[in-house]
């Protein structure tokens, strides 16, 4: 009887730190997509400056149609939200 009570415990205890495991993993996952996009819009911003398209991004009107960095981080969420469920 004992030693099927720690045969449970122990299947207990591998499941739990599978679970903590796929957790971290994701949330690494979450981590990395958000530096990508951070480091992305930061070279599209190094690109407008250096070809003249604008001259200080921060002040300049970029239109309807572009991403503030609310809609980068939405986006970066949206699509870690997507992978973590799929996971």
């Amino acid at each position: 009887m004992d030693q099927s009570i720690q045969q449970v415990d122990d299947g207990a205890a591998r499941v739990q730190q599978a679970i903590e495991m796929n957790r971290r993993t994701a949330m690494m996952g979450i981590g990395q997509e958000y530096e990508d996009l951070f480091w992305a819009q930061d070279a599209a911003k190094k690109e407008l400056r250096l070809t003249g398209q604008i001259h200080d991004y921060a002040a300049t009107d970029r239109g309807g149609a572009a991403m503030s960095t609310g809609d980068w981080v939405g986006v970066a969420a949206t699509g870690a939200n997507a992978w973590a469920a799929n996971r």
